[in-house]
């Protein structure tokens, strides 16, 4: 990386570090903004996720929770999206495969499509 991409991270952080602790949705907002405008791209979602108490050796989540999401330009659901919600079920009830299991990726992970 350049001494430019290095100075443009730099100044990230400086400016999320000026919001308050109550504009954590505009913080959010700024920093997709920042990774769109850095790698080119229309849109990004901000995940956050919590670790649960009781995590049990049959819960292939090991405890981990989505508790937020936020999109930088929030998409409609599209009509044809019932797939999508039957993944939803299939999570709500842990059956997860391991396609979808989050048991290899850790508390942080950037991943970009």
């Amino acid at each position: 990386m350049n001494t430019a991409a290095y100075e443009e991270i730099h100044r990230l952080w400086d400016e999320l570090s000026d919001f308050e602790a109550g504009q954590t949705a505009q913080a959010v907002a700024h920093l997709m903004a920042f990774l769109c405008d850095q790698s080119g791209a229309w849109n990004a979602t901000w995940a956050g996720a919590i670790r649960v108490a009781g995590n049990s050796d049959d819960d292939p989540l090991q405890g981990w929770r989505v508790a937020a999401m936020n999109s930088l330009h929030p998409v409609a659901p599209h009509p044809d999206d019932e797939h999508f919600k039957d993944i939803l079920r299939l999570w709500d009830q842990r059956k997860i495969d391991r396609w979808t299991s989050l048991r290899s990726i850790g508390p942080q992970r950037l991943i970009c499509h």
